[in-house]
This record gives C-alpha cells, sequence and structure tokens, in this order.
C-alpha cells in the first residue's frame, strides 16, 4: 500500500485517488496543419481519507470565504472611489450626458482594476495565510500533485501537463 503524499504519514485509500495529474505526448504532427497526433495519460497520486477531505474542506471554509471577503472589500472601495470622483451632482449639473457615458466607461472598467483584481490577488494571499494557519503542520499543500515522482519523470521525458495539445 503507498503513503499519502500529502502527509507522508498515512496510509493511502485508493478508493480516494482523486488527486489526478493529466498529461499528453505528442507523437506526431502534420506539417502545414494544425492537427497533432498524441498521446495521454493520467497518473492518480495516492492521498489518505484526511488528507482528501482537508483538500475539500481547506477550499470549502477557508479558501472560498477568503476570496468572497477580499472581492466584497474590493467592491467597497470601488464604491466609494466612484461615489467621490463621479458623484450624481457632478454628471448631471455639470458634465453633461457626454461626461456621463465617460463616467460611465470609466466606472465599469475600474471596477476591474479597483475591486476584482485586487480582490483575487489578496484572497490569494489570504488564503496562503489562513492555510497554514488552520490546517495541520505536518499537511504539505506546498507538495503538489506535479511533484509526484511518477509526473516528474513522465515530464523530464517530453511529457506535457494538460489533456491535449493547445492548438
Amino acid at each position: 500500500m503507498d503513503t499519502c503524499w500529502f502527509c507522508k504519514e498515512a496510509e493511502a485509500d485508493p478508493s480516494l485517488m482523486t488527486n489526478d495529474v493529466d498529461l499528453f505526448r505528442v507523437i506526431r504532427t502534420e506539417s502545414g496543419t494544425a492537427t497533432a497526433e498524441y498521446e495521454k495519460t493520467t497518473i492518480k497520486v495516492p492521498a489518505c481519507r484526511r488528507c482528501a477531505r482537508l483538500r475539500i474542506l481547506d477550499f470549502i471554509f477557508v479558501g472560498f470565504p477568503t476570496y468572497l471577503v477580499s472581492f466584497a472589500a474590493g467592491l467597497v472601495v470601488w464604491g466609494l472611489l466612484m461615489n467621490w470622483v463621479f458623484s450624481f451632482e457632478f454628471v448631471m449639473n455639470r458634465g453633461g450626458a457626454f461626461w456621463g457615458i465617460v463616467g460611465m466607461f470609466f466606472v465599469l472598467i475600474s471596477f476591474g482594476f479597483v475591486a476584482a483584481l485586487p480582490g483575487f490577488l489578496l484572497g490569494g494571499f489570504l488564503h496562503e495565510r489562513a492555510s497554514r494557519l488552520l490546517l495541520p503542520k505536518n499537511y504539505r499543500e506546498s507538495e503538489p500533485a506535479a511533484d509526484f515522482p511518477e509526473v516528474k519523470q513522465l515530464l523530464a521525458n517530453g511529457w506535457e501537463l494538460g489533456t491535449k495539445p493547445p492548438n
């Protein structure tokens, strides 16, 4: 029986090997066309019952909430900024319809930079920190399945991560 790849302690449960790594290798390409003949394989990374559960719980109770809170904080900052920059009085009384339209484009474009992007970056940072605090010390999330020895050997032999070559 294999040892769990993530905690390196417990015995892996074959029914829980849900950490699949898909790989492909191009065998032959036809010159002048975008078609390629390739083979693919899936390596199953062993996980114990506890680590398989932790990966799911980490996402549900740590990952998703941290991204959600970060995104909400970004929305609040964005809303305050938009209220300050484009107040209703400025757009209607001094700016006219043209500046109202320009202002709406600015609002839509700024949403991505002020709310969404920083929210998701902050969410990733908070998720990493919260995971370190909440998960057991021997749980190695930093041991990705792509570092599994069988996967590393195939990568060294010309295989690539994914299910098929890009078109």
